[in-house]
């Protein structure tokens, strides 16, 4: 056998791959990745829910601080008014003192629409007239909440409301310019027009309305009156 056949001492033909830096073999190395994202999740983990339930503690606090605070609100509101409508539904009070009674109340904005429309709703000149001056300013200083409530008004066909709070309800839609609700307002002429066509049609509309005051075929036309004008206004209000 010649020199060049001899085999080096621990050569047996093959070519032995390296190990890996650091000792490690290539099975090990390929289990240490997801191996050690494992870990790291598990460490971050706790942090992670910590910051997610306070997160959920503050807005869950937040919220019923919030709902406390708006019925604590009504309630020192409720009080407030309560004076107000007294001396509204005294009948000493002359109505001057009502009219000035009435923006009072109005100044608690939205609050005060349900109060100043069951004064509209009194029958009592005086408290008529203050509901309906107050319910105007509302209006006036606050269109977002104050007009879709006269919307609803005169949208309601229960009887839940007088043919005196339909016309003022329609009169503030149009000194307030409420735009949102001319179309409403057109829907309402359309059911007086029908109303007045015929017996069966005014029966029909009379009985959307509360029986007191009674509802005539003379209130049909001073209602349609009222939307004629609404409707002029709010014309000209879209063109400024």
């Amino acid at each position: 056998m010649g020199a060049d056949d001899e085999a080096e001492p621990g050569d047996s033909g093959e070519t032995e791959e390296a190990e890996p830096p650091g000792g490690e073999s290539r099975e090990q190395m390929e289990t240490t990745g997801p191996k050690d994202r494992w870990d790291k999740l598990q460490v971050i983990a706790p942090f992670v829910t910590a910051v997610v339930v306070a997160v959920i503690g503050y807005i869950l606090n937040y919220s019923v601080n919030q709902g406390f605070q708006r019925s604590q609100l009504q309630f020192n509101y409720v009080k407030e008014m309560q004076e107000l409508l007294a001396k509204l539904g005294d009948s000493k009070t002359t109505p001057e003192e009502a009219m000035t009674t009435a923006v009072a109340l109005a100044a608690f904005g939205s609050y005060s629409i349900p109060p100043l429309l069951n004064e509209i709703q009194s029958g009592q000149t005086n408290r008529q007239m203050a509901g309906e001056y107050g319910l105007q300013a509302v209006a006036l200083a606050d269109p977002k909440d104050a007009c879709p409530a006269l919307g609803r008004v005169l949208e309601n066909r229960t009887a839940a409301y007088n043919w005196f709070t339909h016309r003022a309800g329609i009169r503030i839609i149009g000194s307030a310019n409420c735009q949102t609700m001319r179309s409403v307002i057109a829907q309402y002429q359309a059911r007086l027009s029908t109303a007045a066509s015929s017996a069966d049609a005014f029966t029909a509309f009379q009985a959307t309305l509360a029986h007191e005051p009674a509802v005539t075929k003379e209130t049909v036309d001073q209602l349609k009156s009222e939307t004629d004008k609404t409707l002029n206004l709010l014309d000209q209000g879209s063109q400024q």
